[in-house]
């Protein structure tokens, strides 16, 4: 007597994801599932399960894709909130820029220790601040302004960069420190790091002028 025997179905492989070993998450992901189990059942085997199957991943694939249109007009809706307190926000006075030179002899190898002594250098006013300017965004144009600021093949030269540089001062490097608006940073081999006010010297050294000015003792 012959025994047709059915072919067992891997629901998982099948109906939850394309092969990938992932189910999908988007709505192109569960469109293009549907159109795969729709060629299925054009086989002719089990159709009816694979057209069903199809159906659910095209309904997910329409509700995913109306959860994907408002996330889309969410973010439009955010960036437009963003853009408008910009535009209202009172607009935030000038920052007040500090630049002191780590006198430490490690400094440049392991970076700035709390015991370190630095030397202010050189100081001024950044007016390019928004209220949504960030510290780091600062501190990445100061570190630019004195490492290349004063050199013609990176565009017309600094004012600032050119008297720093005329002070005899040397590049900025890890270890040292700058303040905005009071708030300090020593620089590391990739980015900046909050610290406590450090301990201030006023001995020149070679490569340090020391900057004296009425901001010296600021806080």
């Amino acid at each position: 007597m012959f025994t047709s025997r059915k072919r067992e179905l891997t629901p998982y492989r099948c109906y939850d994801n394309d092969g990938s070993g992932e189910p999908p998450t988007t709505s192109a992901e569960h469109k293009r599932l549907a159109m795969l189990l729709l060629r299925m059942a054009n086989r002719g085997e089990a159709a009816e399960n694979y057209i069903g199957a199809a159906g659910v991943h095209m309904h997910a694939a329409l509700l995913t894709h109306l959860e994907e249109k408002e996330a889309r007009r969410q973010a439009d809706r955010d960036q437009c909130d963003a853009e408008l307190r910009a535009l209202l926000a009172p607009p935030r006075p000038p920052a007040r820029i500090r630049v002191f030179h780590n006198v430490s002899p490690a400094a440049m190898a392991f970076g700035f220790d709390h015991d370190d002594r630095v030397v202010e250098v050189y100081a001024y006013d950044e007016p390019a601040v928004t209220v949504s300017t960030t510290d780091e965004e600062i501190a990445a144009k100061v570190f630019e302004l004195f490492n290349v600021g004063a050199k013609a093949g990176f565009g017309t030269p600094d004012h600032r960069a050119l008297e720093y540089r005329d002070r005899r001062n040397r590049s900025l490097s890890v270890g040292d420190v700058i303040a905005i608006d009071g708030r300090y940073y020593a620089c590391g081999s990739s980015g900046w790091t909050s610290i406590s006010r450090p301990w201030l010297d006023t001995t020149p050294r070679h490569g340090t002028t020391p900057f004296y000015s009425p901001y010296t003792n600021a806080e």
